[in-house]
């Protein structure tokens, strides 16, 4: 789940810079040869921000399930408790 968050953060600074890029070059209005390519990694970044987005949903969707399962799940009360006394 982590490395799911980092990866997503990652897309999402390289989508931002993309994008600040983008607007740097239409002031420009001079610049047509790179605006193909960053147009494309653009496109392409924007996908993995959205597998990224889609991955973490389902990771905290299973961590959301977990978390329900495992309070249905009955305490093992021998672990819990101790033996007051002993006749011997």
């Amino acid at each position: 789940m982590a490395e799911c968050k980092r990866r997503l953060e990652e897309v999402q600074y390289r989508v931002k810079e993309l994008e600040e890029e983008g607007k740097k070059e239409l002031e420009e209005e001079g610049k047509k040869e790179g605006e193909e390519e960053r147009k494309t990694a653009l496109s392409k970044a924007q996908a993995e921000e959205k597998k990224y987005r889609k991955d973490q949903r389902l990771w905290e969707k299973k961590m959301e399930e977990h978390r329900r399962e495992e309070k249905k799940m009955p305490w093992n009360v021998d672990t819990l408790s101790k033996e007051g006394f002993s006749k011997i």
